[in-house]
């Protein structure tokens, strides 16, 4: 099997909130409930796709115990995860901050930046930028989650480029805290085999009061 692209996909996942909001267009609701596209050019146009809407929340999730090593994402953020499973890399981007698995082919990026936003345009952001890769790329899971008490949209995203299925799975965290984005992802293929790992290194995301 071909190794997964990953600078591909780095590239692509390593546009922050702010160059997004500049390149691409924001999701938006109006007051009478219904979806526009905010273009960068400060037009809209009405939103043809519906948002068919995150679930309820699910179980709450904890911070596994084996995640013993932190880093800090903002000043009121953190990522614990497990160090025996997952190396994280050397970035020269500010706010960005990546990861490999310990068995390859599994990776995460965390984009941690204090600009605040609405997280359904984040969520509608995250999509738009997977179909900069594959206009086929859509929602898998869309649900919110209870991380150690914190709400957090939890999505998963597949799509297709350069003939191998991929999958992101992360969370999607927009507050006062500011915006932050933990993005674990592999082949479609690979998905069953990494998504306990996944779940773990997602989990490990605490935000402070």
């Amino acid at each position: 099997m071909r190794r997964i692209p990953c600078l591909v996909l780095i590239v692509l996942l390593c546009l922050t909130v702010h160059s997004l909001a500049q390149a691409q267009r924001v999701r938006a609701t109006r007051s009478d409930g219904s979806a526009v596209w905010l273009n960068p050019d400060g037009t809209w146009t009405e939103a043809s796709e519906k948002n068919p809407g995150a679930s309820a929340p699910s179980a709450p999730r904890s911070r596994p115990v084996d995640a013993t090593q932190t880093v800090t994402l903002l000043k009121n953020a953190t990522l614990s995860f497990n160090p025996t499973k997952w190396r994280q890399s050397e970035s020269t981007k500010p706010n960005r901050q990546s990861f490999v698995h310990v068995n390859g082919d599994g990776y995460a990026l965390i984009i941690a930046e204090r600009i605040q936003m609405d997280p359904d345009s984040l969520v509608a952001m995250a999509l738009t930028n997977a179909r900069s890769l594959s206009p086929e790329a859509h929602f898998l899971l869309d649900e919110h989650r209870m991380v150690n008490g914190t709400e957090v949209r939890c999505l998963q995203i597949g799509f297709i480029t350069q003939g191998i299925a991929f999958r992101y799975f992360g969370y999607y965290y927009a507050g006062p805290a500011g915006t932050i984005q933990v993005i674990t992802y592999t082949s479609d293929g690979l998905f069953a085999e990494f998504t306990p790992d996944f779940e773990d290194f997602l989990n490990g995301l605490e935000v402070s009061k």
